[in-house]
């Protein structure tokens, strides 16, 4: 798999990763929300639950995880 994957730490200490590629990823500790960073059609995000240990199919669209 060629995962990658991005830490970031914002200016008040909240972390968020961005991940793409292929293969699966583990949703670190910590992480509740996904989303792509690419908008819908109506410029929204649109935020999905997920749950530390969970299992993600990564592919060419990057997630933010937060």
């Amino acid at each position: 798999s060629a995962a990658n994957v991005y830490q970031i730490v914002t200016v008040d200490g909240a972390t968020k990763y961005v991940a793409w590629g292929s293969g699966n990823l583990t949703v670190p500790a910590g992480i509740s929300q996904m989303t792509t960073v690419v908008p819908d059609e109506s410029g929204d995000f649109n935020w999905q639950a997920v749950a530390p240990g969970q299992i993600i199919a990564l592919t060419d669209i990057p997630l933010l995880w937060r």
